[in-house]
């Protein structure tokens, strides 16, 4: 047999698995240095196993709603949308994703898509009011006071009495289903709320002229009048007046 196998063979059938592990462990207990490089190197490991699992993708989906806002303060409405839908697939339980989602779609007047990020973003965060305000809020924008009806029967109608805004929701649904004397109450409420603002006085003033008492009806006009000057709400205010 050649002299080279025959030492393999030799080895082989000499080999101990304990006495190689009573080996490792004196080496281990003699040399201090080389057991503060394994305990380094496995802390070290350690510590990028967390930052992969849990730190990254944190940083990338606080990025990513960094990023919407920076669009839309931009005015970058299309990149800001592609930012928050990123958002959305890295976190899709994060209802911020959501809420930005539907801010830029309202940007793009695309009011049933923020429908569906408004309803996501509320029903992701029961507790936050101002979420299932604009989930009614964006229903009927596209003129469906039963799903605005449906998002306002979430929050406890004590919480709501205390919103303007609120009750301005509740007036314009009694409204648009042609119950007048609801829709003036629940506007009457939100102005005394929220003091003298076209937001509040301009729906008010509308519901007032279909009273049929003229007093009524003057007052409406009165407080359409005070608007007729307002950027936003002077066009509404004018038209109204004048039919």
């Amino acid at each position: 047999m050649h002299k080279g196998a025959k030492d393999f063979l030799h080895g082989l059938n000499n080999f101990s698995p304990r006495d190689h592990w009573w080996n490792l462990l004196d080496l281990w207990e003699a040399r201090r240095g080389f057991r503060r490089i394994v305990y380094a190197s496995l802390i070290l490991a350690l510590v990028g196993a967390s930052l992969a699992m849990f730190v990254y993708p944190w940083w990338e989906r606080t990025n990513s709603i960094k990023m919407v806002r920076q669009w839309l303060d931009a005015d970058k409405v299309g990149k800001a949308a592609m930012a928050a839908q990123e958002g959305i697939n890295l976190a899709p339980g994060n209802p911020e994703a959501w809420i930005l989602s539907a801010e830029c779609a309202r940007r793009a007047n695309d009011f049933n898509r923020a429908l569906v990020a408004s309803q996501m973003a509320a029903k992701l965060d029961p507790t936050n009011l101002n979420s299932t305000l604009y989930w009614a809020s964006d229903a009927l924008r596209i003129d469906r006071p039963d799903l605005a009806t449906r998002a306002l029967a979430t929050v406890p109608q004590s919480v709501l009495a205390q919103s303007g805004w609120g009750l301005r929701l509740k007036g314009e649904i009694a409204r648009l289903q042609n119950e007048q004397a609801d829709a003036r109450r629940f506007f009457e409420a939100a102005v005394r709320l929220d003091g003298t603002t076209p937001v509040g006085e301009v729906p008010l003033g509308i519901v007032l002229l279909g009273d049929p008492d003229e007093a009524v009806r003057q007052r409406g006009r009165d407080l359409l009048a005070r608007w007729s000057d307002d950027p936003k709400w002077g066009g509404m205010a004018l038209r109204t007046e004048t039919q």
